[in-house]
């Protein structure tokens, strides 16, 4: 998978999707859809830690909105980690302001600059 969905530790209170090679919109879907069955699976919230290794598919935010009004209710937060810190905190952050705006009642999006920095929020 391009995609790779796996749970940070056995307490299952974070899902870890990293993007380590190009993908396409479908991988996208298979990896949101798996972290949402994965969620839905326990009872306490969960973060989602998005951690891109490789560029952004160029129609990546055509998805996100789908992919973020369907997270299950017991998603605490998403946290990006962008390939690269500049482009990334741009686009997330314009992308978090509208989806915000659309979605009251969702959660956030934080972005941060390394991995080390997304986990230490999941503790």
């Amino acid at each position: 998978m391009k995609i790779n969905v796996a749970w940070v530790s056995s307490s299952q209170r974070t899902v870890l999707a990293t993007f380590d090679e190009a993908w396409e919109l479908a991988d996208l879907l298979v990896a949101a859809d798996l972290m949402h069955a994965m969620i839905k699976t326990v009872s306490h919230d969960v973060t989602i830690i998005l951690w891109h290794r490789v560029p952004p598919h160029p129609m990546f935010s055509r998805l996100l909105a789908d992919i973020y009004k369907r997270q299950p209710e017991n998603t605490r937060r998403v946290v990006v980690v962008p390939r690269q810190w500049s482009t990334g905190l741009i686009f997330i952050s314009a992308w978090n302001n509208v989806v915000e705006r659309l979605y009251p009642h969702k959660t956030r999006i934080t972005i941060v600059k390394t991995i080390e920095d997304a986990l230490k929020l999941c503790e």
